[in-house]
């Protein structure tokens, strides 16, 4: 048996040496590993002081009014929520056929003629400053502008606006729907310019209609009495049409010569009630608004779509316009109101399954 056999003959297995031998230059504490070690800590210190240099540099040169969150203007939710902070369109409109108003930079509203690229001044910074303005419209005639102010109110449907009306031949402005019997100016809900003249529809509190032939001229005239707020609305739409169908709170149509009148009126005394929480009072809870919300399966407001002449302001000669016989004893809505003459209406009506 040789020195590389066992007991039972088997021969023990050889192994290079190379691979048992150890290099004492790589083994030993202190060499290689500890220097990269070393190098590394070095180049991360110089690495963060060129960082901290740079970023005391900057903020040392920084303008004081951006270095610190405290200062200038906070941001209100109301902004947000208003979208005072979204990029605007340009805002010009025609009000005739060669004549576009718009807000200028400088803050006037402007009118300028498209054929030889003239402009003038409706109403100046200062006027719209001083009223608050949130939108404008322009008569036919272009004798006036009906300025609204601003509202801080939530709901489209209960919203409630202050307007003015400005005269442009003498820049005086003046606060709309004066009130003779207590001298208030009460708020109103809608206001619509006439397409021809200077005529003015106005919706008032009690959601009944008002109408006045030639502003700064003539008196206004009621045109409703049936308005009840909560239950029943002429010429504003209740929440359903103002949101799925309409996608717009007037309800109210002019012909095209602006002497006829359609409006809807809405009718919501069967439609369920939900109770919405109203915060932001001063008081430590709540307040509790209950508000007409109809649901699947259950009453939808009743519309009737009425037609009126203003020529003559006989409100008892108001016509209704009925919908077709195959869906006027079932549920049913109406989606678009249009004139397409001086005396013919074109109405688009659709049953509840709306097939």
């Amino acid at each position: 048996m040789t020195g590389n056999e066992d007991i039972a003959g088997n021969r023990e297995p050889k192994f290079p040496e190379e691979l048992f031998s150890v290099d004492t230059k790589t083994s030993e504490p202190g060499g290689e590993r500890g220097g990269d070690a070393k190098g590394i800590l070095i180049a991360a210190a110089v690495v963060i002081s060129v960082v901290g240099v740079v970023s005391l540099a900057t903020w040392w040169h920084w303008p004081d009014e951006e270095r610190s969150p405290t200062t200038g203007n906070s941001i209100k939710l109301q902004q947000i929520i208003h979208g005072d902070f979204q990029v605007q369109p340009f805002n010009c409109s025609w009000i005739s056929d060669v004549e576009l108003v718009f807000l200028s930079p400088d803050g006037n509203l402007t009118v300028m003629d498209a054929s030889n690229l003239t402009t003038r001044t409706l109403v100046d910074r200062t006027t719209f400053l001083l009223i608050n303005v949130e939108s404008y419209s322009v008569s036919a005639d272009q004798r006036w502008v009906l300025l609204q102010q601003k509202s801080n109110q939530g709901s489209r449907r209960e919203e409630l606006n202050k307007y003015f009306l400005h005269n442009v031949a003498t820049r005086q402005h003046s606060q709309l729907g004066l009130d003779k019997s207590n001298g208030h100016h009460p708020s109103l809900r809608l206001v619509k310019w006439s397409p021809e003249g200077s005529a003015l529809i106005m919706v008032d509190t009690k959601f009944d209609i008002l109408y006045n032939p030639s502003v700064g001229e003539s008196e206004t005239i009621q045109l409703t009495d049936t308005g009840d707020p909560g239950t029943i609305s002429n010429g504003v739409a209740d929440w359903l049409y103002e949101e799925e169908l309409l996608h717009s709170r007037t309800a109210i149509w002019f012909s095209p010569s602006g002497d006829k009148l359609v409006f809807a009126q809405f009718n919501e005394s069967l439609v369920d009630q939900v109770p919405i929480m109203m915060y932001g009072s001063d008081v430590h809870y709540p307040n509790i608004k209950m508000v007409r919300y109809p649901k699947a399966g259950r009453p939808n407001p009743r519309v009737t779509l009425k037609v009126i002449d203003l020529k003559d302001g006989r409100t008892e000669d108001a016509k209704d316009i009925e919908p077709p016989n195959c869906i006027d004893m079932k549920d049913h809505y109406f989606t678009a109101v249009t004139w397409v003459s001086e005396s013919g209406v074109n109405v688009v009506w659709m049953n509840r399954a709306q097939n």
